[in-house]
């Protein structure tokens, strides 16, 4: 079945990749919180954004001029989703306007970054705008092939 190898694709990806995302003492509990966020006061967001934390693969498809990105993947840690946008936690920084893809368990992402912020060393949240969303598919590991001629 293809979610089959999709989720057995992501896990060897997953764990080939070193994961050098440092979370600081004040995110000790990240892994902890899920569900919906709590909404605080002069909210503008457009939609209700829900805790959901895993592990991910993150790809720069379009980089800025000023800092270009060779597709090189990485891991991220998801942080919440909403209809509109996407937070994760990776070990680098983003710029916005950069557009990367999101590989998660159930499905993958096109996501254009909105802001970037360091929380500690090689620990930087981001959140983004979703561009596409995709069902499981080898789609989502193409970059892979043009990594390996």
């Amino acid at each position: 079945m293809l979610g089959e190898a999709y989720s057995r694709d992501l896990q060897v990806l997953i764990t080939s990749l070193p994961q050098t995302i440092r979370l600081p003492p004040s995110h000790e509990r990240f892994f902890e919180l899920s569900g919906p966020s709590t909404p605080y006061e002069n909210n503008t967001r457009r939609a209700v954004r829900t805790n959901i934390r895993a592990r991910g693969v993150l790809v720069p498809e379009h980089s800025l001029h000023a800092v270009p990105r060779n597709p090189v993947p990485s891991t991220i840690f998801t942080k919440d989703f909403s209809k509109v946008g996407f937070g994760f936690i990776a070990d680098q920084q983003y710029y916005p306007g950069e557009v990367v893809r999101a590989i998660l368990a159930t499905f993958w992402l096109r996501i254009e970054i909105t802001q970037c912020r360091r929380i500690g060393d090689l620990c930087y949240e981001c959140g983004g705008t979703l561009v596409s969303q995709h069902a499981p598919s080898p789609d989502a590991f193409s970059f892979l092939s043009s990594r390996n001629p």
